[in-house]
């Protein structure tokens, strides 16, 4: 690779980060009829969207461009279609635009009682949620997974605590009590993609396990984080084959029991096992106690939940606020496609909007943005912030509005940074990676069984006749595998980018 493309690379993703639109958003007439580009674009989509493949399937694509305000060429871009994770998109434009790029996610730790002589906390120590996700080891820049715990713990000691004589009540009150979206796959909620949602929640809502193998020994495992009243049963034994890694996790047992089974090869190293929990803000809770206590700190009552319309007395005081940026949860969400993020940014929108957080509010906010960009809401349905749940319903037209809307936006730099680039990263590392593509496409991918989506920005041309455009591929009911469609997807994304400058030959 010669250093002259490297900079126009370069120079290509730097324009896809934050070249800029003055001016209120194009207004999008019809299809460029007479722009010969419009006929090249259509006989290229022709020829893709028969492949056989996608017999049967049902496709809806929308092309725009964002230069020149035109609709550049469309299929069913009103009809509604189940978007997999291309959902995030509206869960991303919705948090900049509701929360704000600046937003901060407040957790904090309440003394409801004096702390007297001694160290001693007389009265309950509270913990509150607003919805915070990343309360979790990656944004702590660590593989401990008792990081998040560690700030609201050196608090305690820094106000000199070493016993409470009361409980630790855990307030997870500012989201509704639904913790599992409608339409989410009933025999998929213990996989991590699929945990739960609460307001006050501990790397994302999933217990993890610690499995090292040995040579010729039984393989040990332990708990992560530690988790008070919880005990691991380690039921794992050393496989045959060096590579070999089969572990099952059991729920959680009435009595705190939990049961690894399966068995392990000498070659694996250290590994990972995890499942979701059933009950966030008790995890949170417990495995803070445990991290108190291990601290020196005992806890004379129990862990429990904030009930009815219970609150910290008036001479209440905060020890400690743990303060988190919405901007690294975003890019998590969008580069990465994180379910359990984008679920809480959905809640926390409404929360901030309508005082308490559902999906319930958060459609309701999505239906106020269809309205804002001109889109009949009808033919929508939102019930959850990630796209997992089937039931979700958008319009390819719907999506490139949403993101003309973005880009016009004073927090489009916030935005483009969360959305995977072709051949660079996120989940778009390894598709369009040819120098002709790469860095050409920044777009969120989609996938769920027969869904498979991809939407975003792409940029065709060079300077000085770029022309920037954004474009929704909604495929619905194939019956293959997702590699071909997604091949599909990609090929009309390299037809956008070969597009010649209007007027041009």
């Amino acid at each position: 690779m010669g250093e002259g493309s490297a900079v126009r690379r370069l120079v290509l993703l730097s324009l896809l980060c934050v070249a800029s639109v003055h001016g209120a958003a194009p207004a999008y007439v019809a299809l460029a009829t007479e722009d010969p580009r419009t006929e090249r674009l259509a006989a290229a989509a022709a020829r893709i969207l028969s492949r056989k493949e996608l017999a049967g399937a049902s496709v809806g694509v929308d092309i725009r461009s964002l230069t020149r305000g035109e609709r550049i060429w469309s299929r069913n871009a009103d009809r509604g279609f189940a978007p997999a994770s291309n959902l995030k998109l509206v869960t991303l434009h919705l948090a900049l635009a509701v929360l704000g790029p600046g937003f901060e996610f407040e957790t904090p730790l309440v003394a409801d009682g004096p702390i007297v002589e001694g160290g001693r906390l007389e009265g309950d120590l509270w913990v509150r949620g607003s919805g915070d996700p990343t309360l979790q080891p990656c944004f702590f820049e660590s593989e401990d997974e008792s990081a998040p715990l560690r700030p609201f713990v050196q608090a305690l000691a820094l106000q000199g605590v070493k016993r409470i004589a009361g409980d630790l009540v855990v307030d997870a009150r500012a989201f509704d009590e639904v913790l599992v979206p409608e339409g989410w796959p009933a025999d998929q909620l213990d996989h991590d993609y699929a945990a739960p949602v609460s307001a006050l929640s501990l790397d994302g809502n999933c217990l993890r396990v610690r499995v090292t193998a040995r040579a010729a020994l039984p393989p040990l495992a332990e708990l992560r984080p530690e988790v008070f009243g919880w005990r691991l049963e380690n039921d794992l034994a050393a496989a045959a084959k060096p590579d070999a890694f089969q572990v099952a996790l059991a729920a959680v047992e009435a009595d705190g029991v939990v049961h690894l089974r399966g068995s392990v090869g000498s070659e694996v190293g250290v590994a990972l096992v995890t499942r979701s929990v059933s009950d966030p803000p008790l995890y949170f809770g417990l495995a803070l106690r445990a991290a108190v206590e291990r601290a020196g700190i005992a806890l004379g009552g129990r862990v429990r939940r904030a009930e009815g319309a219970e609150q910290p007395r008036e001479k209440a005081r905060t020890l400690y606020t743990r303060r988190s940026p919405l901007l690294p949860a975003l890019h998590l969400c969008g580069k990465e496609s994180d379910n359990n993020i984008a679920e809480h940014l959905l809640k926390a929108c409404a929360l901030k909007r309508f005082g308490h957080g559902s999906w319930e509010g958060g459609a309701r906010l999505v239906e106020e943005l269809a309205r804002e960009l001109g889109i009949d809401p009808t033919a929508l349905r939102v019930v959850d912030g990630s796209g997992l749940s089937r039931l979700d319903q958008v319009t390819p037209q719907f999506l490139t509005a949403l993101l003309a809307r973005a880009w016009d936006a004073p927090w489009r730099d916030d935005f483009m940074r969360c959305l995977p680039i072709s051949g660079v990263d996120g989940t778009l590392d390894k598709r369009m990676s040819e120098p002709a593509m790469q860095c050409r496409v920044r777009a969120k991918t989609g996938f769920i069984s027969q869904v498979s989506a991809l939407s975003g920005f792409a940029l065709s041309g060079d300077e000085p006749e770029q022309e920037t455009f954004t474009f929704s591929i909604l495929v619905n009911g194939f019956k293959g595998g997702n590699a071909e469609i997604k091949k599909a997807q990609d090929d009309l994304c390299r037809a956008i980018v070969a597009l010649p400058r209007a007027g041009g030959e």
